[in-house]
């Protein structure tokens, strides 16, 4: 409950300063125990990235976050923008540090609580075409 308030008002501040040039939508499953605990910013990280690298470089972005419970506790990031380039290695104003730092935190959380937890980012392909990119955090409840 606390990430999703915090990341709900990070997203806000954004709007401002990019004067609401995206949308966002946060949609949480009806099974979802919003009392589980999650390693600080494990959405704040990605929709960081989200509105950093792909929503500020399109028009009428849109950011959507989705919670889902089953058997895990699964966290989703997807963005609208233009996808990852895995064509060139670099970096437009980044340091890369974020998701590592993700990974650290998350390896430290499987050590304290003994849930395993897995992510991995990827582009939304349709059609032979990028569309966006969608983060995807699964935490074992």
């Amino acid at each position: 409950k606390e990430e999703i308030e915090y990341v709900e008002n990070y997203i806000q501040l954004q709007q401002l300063r990019f004067k609401n040039s995206f949308n966002y939508k946060i949609e949480i499953g009806k099974k979802v125990n919003l009392e589980i605990k999650v390693p600080k910013h494990v959405l704040y990280s990605y929709v960081e990235n989200a509105i950093k690298h792909g929503l500020t470089t399109t028009k009428h972005g849109i950011l959507t976050i989705k919670i889902e419970n089953g058997k895990s506790l699964v966290l989703i990031v997807e963005d609208n923008g233009g996808g990852i380039d895995t064509t060139t290695n670099t970096k437009r104003n980044s340091t890369g540090n974020g998701i590592l730092i993700m990974e650290k935190i998350y390896k430290l959380y499987t050590q304290l609580y003994h849930k395993k937890i897995k992510h991995f980012v990827e582009n939304v392909v349709e059609s032979n075409t990028i569309k966006g990119v969608r983060a995807k955090v699964e935490i074992d409840t």
